[in-house]
């Protein structure tokens, strides 16, 4: 597919939700995901697209023949879509992350590094999006070898909020040994807390995150 359309590399994020006056849009991890493919389908049509490559999102739930209505070839990147078994020929395709397995074994290769006492750094508890598959493959990990999971601090996507809960587990709970975070995003928090209480990031408190940012 050429790429001959400024619009083509457009990242979700980049499809806004316009608010009307008096209706507050719900927050990302909680809106419908039927509307946000609307919202897809609607910034296609709306922009005379010719491709489109859409990153992230989670279209689990929507009908699988719905995506027939993509009116202009389409790559979803670490997109989570229906099961293959669902989908019928469409002019999509995507390119992903095995999310779950990949989280699983970034928990289990803290496990068998010896530690037992592991704190989750998530998005959130609501949250539906790829991050929740990660956070299910931490606990199903944890649960596997009789592990806690108890240990856990929320980010909602932010430092700040990241680096306040975990100050908190980690006062709380001085046993944990090992970080889990759910995204490189968000690690400086975790970096910064440890080093803040006192302790050795990497030696005192180990860490382990997803995603492989560069800056990482």
């Amino acid at each position: 597919m050429a790429n001959t359309n400024k619009h083509l590399k457009e990242n979700n994020n980049g499809i806004k939700n316009k608010k009307r006056a008096g209706k507050k849009t719900a927050p990302k991890e909680q809106q419908n995901k039927n509307e946000k493919f609307q919202e897809l389908l609607t910034y296609i049509d709306r922009h005379q697209l010719t491709g489109l490559i859409y990153f992230g999102g989670n279209f689990e739930d929507v009908p699988a023949d719905s995506f027939a209505a993509l009116n202009c070839p389409v790559i979803f990147v670490n997109t989570v879509l229906p099961p293959d078994n669902m989908m019928t020929a469409t002019t999509y395709s995507s390119v992903q992350v095995n999310h779950y397995e990949t989280a699983y074994w970034q928990m289990e290769s803290l496990i068998k590094n010896g530690h037992s006492h592991i704190c989750m750094l998530i998005s959130s508890k609501i949250d539906t999006s790829v991050y929740r598959l990660r956070w299910q493959a931490y606990e199903d990990a944890l649960s596997s070898h009789g592990l806690s999971t108890e240990y856990l601090a929320e980010s909602g996507y932010q430092c700040e909020r990241a680096y306040r809960e975990l100050t908190e587990v980690l006062t709380m709970h001085p046993e944990i040994t090992a970080i889990c975070s759910i995204s490189d995003i968000v690690t400086p928090a975790a970096i910064r807390a440890i080093h803040d209480l006192g302790k050795i990031p990497g030696k005192d408190v180990h860490i382990i995150s997803f995603d492989g940012m560069p800056s990482m």
